[in-house]
């Protein structure tokens, strides 16, 4: 009895040894519930890749296919999970697939992910994803090295290329353009303008718009047309072309007609190459300083850098440090040669603005109140009124996010059109002078708008220092202005 129970014993072992040992080549436990595991970013890839292993037995399943669409649009998930969510919804939803992607492709930061896509889509001849591709390259990456439209190492143009040809592709966005839904599709049809004006087929869209049939259905090629014609102005970007149809709406006439005064007063090797955005400068100086148009580059040049000689400019600038460039400066002479001869104009008139004490009263009123209000920054535009003098219009903002941060409302962007420069405070506090001038997202926006712009910073409670700056993070310190006596 006693040697039965040692022998049955050792069988019991055995047993469990070898199921021990079974168990543990059969992989990991079966996951209870996949789809909450693929929803949720946080889990470990590889149970994310289990669970769709898993779930790949029912491939039919609604809860499953919606799961897998999050990897594709939400940050969190590795690479390979992305590819995996990929290539299973190309077979079982190619719809929400192409869906999901148009949603989230054009604002995707991620670089390796977005080129993996672009690749993807371009060896599977996905001609399908032409439309989100083209937005998706027109769209600018403040952090990326090729954001800009006209790099050819943009990861949708290399895609585009492949599927069509490179030779083709200058075609492939007209074609867009002329085809595409003029109410439904207007931001695609700016994209493709602006993608076309960077690949250098501005005549071809100048005798587009010049010489092509316009249909009723078409505001945009409507609107456009008299600022080409009429001024012989192209707008080059989508925020151009949104200037460009407020110019060549019916609210423009006025504004048109002075335009075209202006530049008639411009010498013809200056009306070549003007841009949507100079066209207030020039409007502005044939009211108030018609000298400005005709004075040579180094005449401006030579006046507004002794102009600023008794301002204090350069005295103030802000600081980057933790966030670059090393080498960032405020200074003119520094910056010589990359400001065009209407940056120059945009200065003069900014200083002649800032030494009117009616402005000066508005500009350190507007600061006390943003001094006050922890909410957000203070904004607005300056411009003139019917009389030709400079005035503040204030806009709220369309968001109060914070005190370190001014939302202008879509209105201001609006206004912008026939406006002269868009105007914020950094006056969290007198002794502000650490902020004085542009920061990264105020280049950002100037980036985005191609508007003029100035920020005023508070230096103490009777001085605020300012600064002009525009696209391409170049930005001058005027240097500064003094409260108003009471």
């Amino acid at each position: 009895m006693k040697r039965r129970s040692i022998v049955q014993t050792g069988l019991l072992v055995a047993a469990a040894a070898l199921h021990s040992s079974v168990a543990s080549c059969s992989g990991p436990a079966r996951i209870s519930d996949p789809v909450a595991v693929i929803a949720n970013p946080e889990e470990p890839s590889r149970r994310q890749l289990q669970a769709m292993n898993q779930l790949d037995a029912l491939p039919a399943d609604p809860e499953y296919l919606k799961a897998l669409r999050r990897p594709i649009a939400l940050p969190g998930y590795s690479l390979d999970v992305r590819k995996a969510s990929f290539e299973r919804l190309y077979e079982l939803d190619r719809e929400a697939l192409l869906e999901q992607l148009e949603l989230t492709l054009p604002r995707q930061e991620n670089l390796e992910w977005r080129a993996w896509v672009c690749g993807r889509v371009a060896a599977l001849d996905w001609r399908a994803m032409t439309t989100t591709l083209i937005r998706a390259w027109a769209a600018p990456i403040p952090a990326w090295q090729t954001s800009r439209s006209d790099r050819p190492e943009r990861p949708e143009r290399l895609a585009l290329e492949q599927m069509y040809g490179a030779d083709r592709l200058p075609a492939v966005l007209l074609r867009e353009f002329v085809e595409s839904d003029p109410a439904i599709q207007a931001n695609l049809r700016m994209r493709c303008w602006e993608l076309l004006v960077a690949l250098g087929q501005t005549s071809t869209l100048r005798a587009l718009v010049i010489e092509g049939s316009i249909g009723p259905r078409d505001p945009l090629l409507r609107q456009i047309r008299p600022v080409v014609t009429e001024l012989g102005v192209m707008p080059c970007t989508r925020e151009e072309l949104l200037w460009a149809r407020r110019i060549g709406g019916s609210e423009g006439a006025d504004y048109r007609t002075k335009a075209a005064a202006a530049i008639a007063m411009l010498p013809p090797e200056r009306r070549d190459g003007l841009r949507i955005r100079d066209l207030n400068a020039v409007v502005a100086a044939a009211a108030v300083e018609p000298a400005l148009l005709t004075e040579s580059d180094e005449a401006l040049y030579e006046r507004l850098e002794s102009r600023l000689e008794s301002r204090q400019a350069g005295k103030h600038r802000a600081s980057f440090e933790g966030y670059g460039p090393e080498n960032f400066t405020e200074a003119l002479r520094p910056q010589r040669r990359q400001l065009t001869w209407t940056d120059l104009v945009a200065m003069h008139l900014a200083l002649d603005a800032l030494d009117s004490e009616a402005m000066r009263s508005h500009l350190f009123d507007l600061a006390e109140r943003d001094l006050l209000d922890r909410t957000t920054e203070y904004g607005g535009m300056i411009s003139l009124d019917a009389a030709n003098r400079f005035e503040l219009i204030e806009f709220p903002p369309r968001a109060r996010t914070g005190d370190l941060r001014y939302e202008g409302p879509p209105e201001l962007f609006e206004a912008l059109a026939m406006g002269l420069f868009h105007l914020h405070l950094h006056c969290q506090k007198f002794d502000n002078g650490r902020y004085a001038g542009p920061h990264l997202g105020d280049f950002q926006l100037a980036d985005a708008s191609g508007a003029n712009c100035l920020v005023l910073t508070f230096i103490d409670s009777k001085t605020l220092d300012a600064d002009w700056y525009r696209h391409g993070r170049v930005a001058v310190d005027l240097g500064t202005i003094q409260r108003p006596e009471r």
